[in-house]
């Protein structure tokens, strides 16, 4: 779940194909990212008052912190 997926192909998925490049080599598709992703955030594939567009933003929405740049803190270098 790399910057790119959660950066770019959150917005470009609608007007692209998009495929993934495994460590191992093996091309996965955008679809099977965004499964991947809502597993690892523990967002469900179903819900009864949310359709699947707004369960995967809310997963985007919760991958996007942990990979997000941050600064240290000065006090934390001295």
């Amino acid at each position: 779940m790399c910057h790119r997926t959660i950066l770019v192909c959150r917005h470009a998925r609608d007007d692209a194909a998009i495929s993934h490049i495994l460590a191992d080599g093996e091309l996965e598709a955008h679809e099977d990212a965004e499964k991947r992703l809502m597993t690892l955030t523990k967002v469900p594939e179903a819900d009864l008052f949310m359709d699947r567009d707004q369960l995967v933003e809310m997963a985007y929405d919760r991958q996007g912190p942990k990979i997000a740049y941050a600064e240290k803190d000065r006090a934390d270098n001295d």
